[in-house]
């Protein structure tokens, strides 16, 4: 049993110290973390964008883009939607529109395993600290 034990330390030790990069693969959805934490299930504190109303540049709703997630992402946190300090990261009240608030700096997009972004609040090591890959440019 000690040999497993000893593996697994060092592939962990070499995730930490390399830096994984991945494509975005699926663009029908964005995930937009309130805090950097992740389970070992993929559950997150936050919220999963699937579509918009126009809110943001020039879209019309529909998909959004994966080119937007940042600024689909930073949206919620302007509008008070996600919040760090509630359990699941999502406001239950009716979104205030006419206000907005902070929003973190900054805003980093990571990829999950099965291929679709993640905008999580932190710099770019956020990343690996959670065991996803860095986006590639």
């Amino acid at each position: 049993m000690v040999v497993p034990a000893v593996i697994g330390t060092l592939v962990l030790t070499a995730g930490a110290i390399v830096a994984v990069q991945a494509q975005v693969t699926r663009t029908d959805h964005i995930n937009c973390f309130a805090r950097a934490e992740l389970n070992l299930w993929g559950e997150f504190p936050g919220a999963r964008v699937t579509s918009l109303e126009g809110t943001i540049g020039d879209s019309d709703g529909g998909p959004v883009s994966i080119n937007d997630a940042l600024a689909a992402c930073s949206d919620l946190w302007a509008q008070h939607a996600l919040d760090a300090s509630i359990e699941g990261g999502v406001r239950s009240d009716p979104v205030d529109r006419s206000f907005s608030y902070p929003v973190p700096d900054p805003l980093t997009v990571c990829v999950m395993s099965d291929g679709m972004a993640a905008v999580i609040p932190g710099s770019s090591d956020v990343c690996g600290r959670l065991g996803l890959a860095e986006r590639a440019n």
